[in-house]
């Protein structure tokens, strides 16, 4: 099953966005739904030979009389009650109910879910990395192996108990804004939201945070125009061609 984050635009909503914070560059939010679909469609054309899920959550983050509210306690789709403490971190709320809901009606063998989930990411691993989470071994030497290929650079990151703690709320069973200690308060932001997506996904479950890879910040990525890369979809097809010698 592929999970696409599709927030058509994002403000940042209540907590809003500066505009050093990429806000003019937000219809890009989409993303994480443009490489599953893309994905999708390429492998539907290619005969893939197994059965093949497709779910993109979609919506705007806007400001307005119904937008989420700073300090709201929220109860997701399997049941857990999430602390809304910062209305930019929307990404991972609608994934993780997006996940819950069709794990539980399709029972997939495996899911990869994608998302421009987490500006930390193109602080922690520039504009040149695409962070996976929690891929089994085989799956990251087909993404290794289709990257030298490519020129797409991935970096691995399995389960860590500190990530996932910063998670915790004490007024909910999760906060939606988690944070490392504050000793260690600088970087780990892309590993802690996938620790977030991690207990939705169950045991075979593999994030994808393209934050950083999608999209040319810079203008000056090499062999890319301004805006939209195309990263990592070549490599992420290839892997999923290979689905059988990885899945789990």
């Amino acid at each position: 099953m592929l999970v696409g984050k599709g927030i058509t635009f994002d403000t940042g909503g209540i907590n809003l966005k500066a505009h050093e914070n990429f806000v003019n560059c937000m219809r890009n939010d989409m993303g994480g739904a443009a490489l599953t679909a893309a994905t999708f469609m390429g492998l539907v054309e290619a005969k893939w030979p197994h059965p093949l899920i497709l779910v993109i959550p979609s919506c705007e983050n806007l400001i307005g009389e119904l937008a989420v509210k700073p300090g709201a306690v929220v109860r997701s789709y399997q049941g857990r009650e999430v602390m809304i403490e910062h209305t930019d971190a929307e990404g991972r709320l609608i994934l993780a109910d997006a996940i819950s809901y069709s794990q539980e009606r399709y029972k997939p063998r495996h899911t990869v879910s994608a998302a421009t989930l987490t500006t930390a990411s193109l602080r922690q691993f520039t504009n040149w990395f695409t962070p996976v989470h929690f891929s089994p071994a085989a799956l990251q030497e087909s993404l290794r192996h289709a990257g030298q290929i490519y020129g797409e650079q991935f970096t691995f990151w399995g389960e860590f108990l500190p990530f996932a703690q910063g998670n915790r709320s004490s007024n909910a069973d999760l906060t939606n804004m988690g944070r490392m200690p504050s000793h260690a308060s600088i970087g780990g932001g892309s590993n802690v939201a996938a620790h977030f997506l991690r207990e939705f996904g169950g045991p075979a479950y593999t994030h994808l945070d393209i934050f950083a890879s999608t999209w040319n910040w810079s203008g000056d990525y090499p062999g890319a125009n301004y805006g939209a890369t195309g990263a990592p979809f070549n490599s992420f097809f290839r892997a999923m061609s290979q689905f059988e010698s990885w899945a789990t």
